[in-house]
């Protein structure tokens, strides 16, 4: 969906370059319509869910026979939102997210779980991805021969080289993987959440060290310097996409074979 504000106005484009145009009456009627059926919704932050009913609103708006009497209009109006709605909350799942991080100078610790989030060395995550079928024998090479310096020759432009990029990116100079499952959230929902519990995490184990702020400025998020994150990757069971935004890179990858 792709909105602009325009004169105070809000322009919906739907498929084959129809447009639905929000004056500021029908954009409150839509955000108390939001407010409304997000009751039984907490597994999706607030703006993405307000955008997921305004794209909603927009295409049964477009939709709406207007020689159709009113009751009947206004029922059909609500099944449509309703409907699409329920579409759009079955991205609702589990998913894990991976972050490259630093945390200890010369020495490489076992794996460390801190409730839902997982820190290993990067050796170690790629060995457990390998092993769950999210990352190819050659990606396993490839990554890590980049890691210990070496050079590799160029692929083709696929979908697998463009994640092992995203990998390459999140984690060259980080040695360790700081990785967070979540579960009955949107992705977009989720990786907030994640972030947040990524910081935490790192947070906790540097409150072990005197002083804990000189810790924290060499324990962080990689491309984080009081905590920024450039790069990312995702992982949920059997999808593979590619995510790209302003500030992120994400890779989504299978998890599990099946």
């Amino acid at each position: 969906m792709n909105w602009t504000a325009w004169l105070g106005q809000e322009l919906f484009s739907l498929h084959q370059g129809e447009m639905v145009l929000f004056d500021k009456t029908i954009s409150s009627a839509t955000q108390d319509l939001a407010d409304l059926l997000r009751r039984d919704v907490w597994s999706i932050g607030y703006y993405e869910w307000l955008n997921l009913v305004r794209e909603s609103v927009a295409y049964a708006l477009d939709a709406i026979n207007p020689n159709t009497d009113f009751p009947i209009m206004v029922r059909d109006f609500l099944d449509s939102v309703k409907s699409s709605l329920n579409q759009s909350s079955a991205t609702i799942g589990s998913f894990e997210f991976a972050f490259g991080c630093t945390l200890f100078d010369g020495i490489t610790p076992s794996p460390h779980r801190i409730g839902s989030v997982l820190l290993e060395a990067r050796q170690d995550w790629l060995e457990r991805k390998f092993a769950d079928g999210a990352i190819s024998s050659l990606m396993r090479e490839r990554l890590l021969r980049a890691w210990n310096g070496q050079q590799n020759r160029k692929r083709k432009r696929t979908r697998d080289s463009y994640i092992e990029k995203s990998i390459l990116s999140m984690s060259n100079d980080a040695p360790f993987i700081c990785s967070v499952t979540t579960n009955s959230m949107t992705f977009g929902f989720g990786r907030q959440r994640a972030k947040i519990a990524a910081r935490l995490a790192l947070a906790s184990i540097a409150l072990l060290w005197n002083p804990t702020s000189k810790v924290l400025d060499k324990m962080n998020l990689v491309e984080d310097r009081t905590f920024r994150i450039i790069n990312e990757i995702s992982f949920q069971n059997r999808k593979i996409f590619l995510r790209e935004s302003q500030v992120t890179l994400a890779g989504w990858a299978k998890v599990n074979r099946r």
